[in-house]
């Protein structure tokens, strides 16, 4: 299978081998081709090949390796040099024909060996022809493979031009050779028409003239395209005028020239003609007329002083007589002159010597002015429209405070006097509500032309007690102008009154005296009081409140009643009749805070405080001692009579019993392990508080007991004092136990030097010290005054201290309370 276009290495050695044969296709044109070759002896061989496209020839040398070949075309011709063998006998061996070898083998119209495909043999071995869509370079202008010749290529493959007689895109005709400027069809290839600056005039043509974008009105060619000419009525270059005819003497000659002044010859319609000479007085002036007013000319001939042609008038500058414009001259200069009366201008009449109008003010009396003394001034003799002044014409003149005319009114504004409206001038003016003519302000009309009335701060004589300029009844003047008095109906504090009723009752909300009915003023308010004695004591028969002294009232009533609490129940010290009874009252534990108020008539309370006990382990129960167990210390007892007020609140305190493990008792009982077999917390004070909750209100206090360790033998935890606390025995370690609370200082803790890190804590003010860390046998310290410390390991608590320090006639009993602690009041 040959490829077309391919080379092959041998292409040389086979062009020096093989004579092609010729061979005809559908294509026109011939090849042929001839070799001559020599023997060894060295002779030359040449080959020669044709085409339609040129001629080839070659010569090949024997032993060498050169090749020289030539191609003519119709684009010149081409050389070329290439390796040859030794082969000198024409014969080629070897090998396919292939195209591009530069042999002509069967089925090839052409090969030139190369691999150039716009020259005269394509790259496909056939001969290039225009329509193949191919470039032949230097044979083509182009080659777009269609035979269409309105595109860019036409079918002679020529590139498409205005010319060519092909109408192709942007042309508007094409006649070939045939276009011309001066055709229908132009060497642009637009139609032409009048305006593109080509005269059409063969064929159809009718322009006589174009000068393209020149044509128009008043050019040489206009805008038809036909050439202008003297009477067509357009005034072309060359013409003074057109007129639009040939006629003679109508201002435009038959050679367009104009028929005009100064040409001397005297025109239809012209008087004179003296070849417009320049001297307009000569008898003919420059207009071909004789000189005359309003010719536009100063003739002196005529007396003339100005002449502004059509312009003269009588108003101007230039008058109608062609005389200047003067004031005097009986006309009047417009945006000059106001007047002119010409001889009767004069300063006194309507019209002034300077031609301006007499007005008002100019300084001279005219026609109709009573006077004239040139200011605008109102308040002098002469008046700004020109009257002599008076009162009453409206303007103010010296001596005058005010004239307004017609409406000059002594109830107005400026009165019939000329003179301004001022309280006291007797007449009743606005914003005054009388006017009696004089200063008095005692009298039924003030100086401030007010009508008097009370609270206007002046006493109206007769009429007016006082007048104090307000409207506040508790002064010493009241609202009607009366002096304040008690009864009047008004409290009045300057005069020391309290109230005021306006009567004269005694026993009402308000006394005679203006004073407010009191419990203590010694007067009996009806409906309100029972009684008033006058005095503010309790004990007598009329007690707080007015209210007469009875049985429950709570107010003691000397020397009738023995006590009143005020209530009328027996058994509370006071019995329903006021006789005096005993009265006992028990507080229990109930770990808070009890108020006891001090019932009425009591002063003094007996007070009996028992503290509480301290806890005791479980193990000390259940017959593991053998029925003598160590147990908590027993509370303190304290007794002292308290001094009180009626109605004064007392805090009481009864200390709770501790309990096993870590259950300090209320109220100041020391905490321990919690181990509730072998360790119990210390038994809480019992204590009175006055004045306040603090321990530092505390009068009377029952110390509570210690806690007890698991041991037997019947002891253990310290009793609560007495003055001082017990501490704590028993213990299977004396050191360990809990010293007593005194009354300075807490019981020291205990100590043991086997657990020397396991200390019982000192008592505190109120609180019981803590038992040893550790969940090791021990008991904590009870509360008091001053708690007892707590117990070291094996080691019991001290008890806490009692305290006498706010009562009387005290005493104390130490570790006599089992249980719950408890306070008791006597009165």
């Amino acid at each position: 299978m040959r490829t077309p276009g391919l080379r092959s290495p041998f292409a040389p050695l086979i062009a020096l081998a093989l004579i092609a044969p010729a061979c005809t296709g559908d294509d026109t044109g011939t090849a042929s081709a001839s070799s001559t070759g020599t023997d060894s002896d060295g002779t030359s061989s040449t080959s020669s090949a044709s085409t339609s496209g040129g001629t080839t020839s070659g010569t090949t040398s024997a032993g060498s390796m050169t090749e020289t070949g030539g191609a003519t075309t119709s684009a010149g011709t081409e050389t070329g040099t290439s390796g040859s063998t030794s082969d000198t006998t024409g014969d080629t061996t070897g090998g396919e024909p292939v195209c591009g070898d530069g042999v002509v083998d069967p089925g090839e119209e052409c090969d030139d060996g190369n691999a150039e495909d716009g020259d005269s043999c394509t790259n496909a071995c056939t001969a290039a022809v225009c329509g193949d869509g191919v470039l032949q370079v230097g044979v083509e202008e182009c080659d777009d493979g269609n035979a269409d010749n309105t595109d860019e290529c036409t079918n002679t493959c020529t590139a498409a031009a205005c010319g060519d007689g092909f109408l192709q895109m942007g042309e508007a005709c094409d006649d070939g050779v045939g276009n011309t400027d001066n055709g229908v069809c132009t060497l642009a290839c637009q139609f032409n028409v009048c305006g593109d600056g080509a005269v059409y005039n063969t064929g159809d043509g009718t322009e006589e003239c174009d000068d393209g974008m020149e044509n128009g009105p008043g050019k040489s060619c206009n805008e038809m395209c036909v050439l202008n000419v003297c009477g067509d009525g357009d005034k072309g270059p060359g013409e003074a005028c057109d007129d639009g005819n040939l006629e003679a003497g109508d201002g435009c000659s038959p050679g367009c020239e104009l028929e005009e002044c100064g040409n001397k010859v005297v025109d239809p319609g012209e008087e004179c003609d003296d070849g417009a000479n320049g001297d307009q007085d000569d008898g003919c002036t420059d207009l071909c007329a004789p000189p005359m007013c309003g010719d536009g000319y100063i003739q002196e001939s005529l007396m003339e002083e100005c002449d502004l042609e059509g312009k003269n008038s009588n108003t101007g500058e230039c008058t109608l007589s062609c005389k200047n414009a003067v004031c005097g001259d009986g006309y009047i200069l417009e945006n000059v002159e106001q007047c002119d009366d010409g001889a009767n201008n004069a300063n006194n009449n309507a019209c002034k010597l300077d031609c301006t109008l007499n007005y008002c003010g100019d300084g001279f009396q005219g026609p109709g002015e009573a006077c004239d003394d040139g200011n605008d001034s109102n308040e002098d003799s002469c008046t700004n429209v020109c009257k002599l002044a008076t009162c009453g014409d409206g303007f103010k003149q010296p001596g005058e405070e005010c004239d307004l005319g017609a409406n000059n009114s002594n109830n107005g504004e400026c009165t019939l006097a000329c003179k301004l409206p001022v309280c006291g001038d007797g007449f009743v003016q606005m914003g005054e509500e009388c006017d009696d003519g004089n200063q008095s302000n005692g009298d039924a009309c003030l100086n401030s032309c007010k009508v008097a009335a009370c609270g206007d701060g002046f006493i109206h004589v007769g009429v007016e007690e006082c007048d104090d300029a307000n409207m506040v009844n508790t002064d010493t003047c009241t609202n009607t102008c009366k002096a304040a008095k008690c009864g009047d109906g008004f409290i009045q504090p300057s005069n020391g009154e309290q109230c005021d009723d306006a009567n004269m009752v005694n026993t009402d909300a308000c006394t005679n005296s203006c004073k407010a009915a009191v419990c203590g003023d010694g007067i009996v308010y009806a409906g309100v009081e029972q009684c008033d004695d006058g005095n503010m004591l309790d004990t007598d028969m009329c007690v707080a409140g007015c209210k007469t002294a009875k049985c429950g009232d709570g107010f003691l009533y000397m020397g009738v009643e023995q006590c009143d609490d005020g209530n009328l129940q027996n058994g509370d010290g006071c019995t329903a009749q006021c006789v005096k009874e005993a009265v006992v009252k028990t507080f229990n534990c109930t770990k808070a805070v009890q108020n006891f108020v001090v019932p009425a008539g009591v002063t003094s309370i007996v007070v009996e405080a028992w503290g509480a006990q301290g806890g005791t382990p479980s193990n000390n129960y259940g017959g593991i001692c053998g029925g003598n167990p160590d147990v908590g210390g027993r509370g303190g007892y304290a007794k002292g009579t308290l001094a009180v007020s009626p109605g004064q609140n007392l805090a009481i305190y009864v200390g709770c019993a501790g309990g096993q493990g870590n259950s300090p008792g209320w109220n100041g009982g020391g905490n321990s392990c919690s181990q509730t077999t072998t360790c119990s917390g210390g038994g809480g004070a019992s204590d009175v508080r006055k004045g306040g909750t603090g321990l530092a209100n505390r009068v009377i206090v029952a110390g509570g007991g210690g806690g007890a360790e698991y041991s037997c033998g019947g002891k253990g935890g310290g009793v609560g004092g007495g003055l001082n606390g017990g501490n704590g025995t028993g213990g299977d370690n004396a050191s360990s136990e809990g010293k007593g609370g005194t009354q300075n200082a807490g019981g020291a803790g205990g100590f043991f030097n086997v657990f020397p890190q396991f200390p019982g804590q000192p008592g505190q003010l109120g609180i019981g010290g803590a038992a040893a860390a550790g969940g090791l046998h021990s008991g904590s310290g009870g509360g008091g005054y001053y708690g007892g410390g707590g117990g070291a390991p094996d080691g019991n608590g001290g008890g806490g201290s009692s305290y006498l320090g706010g009562v009387t006639n005290g005493s104390t009993l130490a570790g006599v309370q089992p249980g719950n602690g408890k306070v008791v009041l006597n009165y």
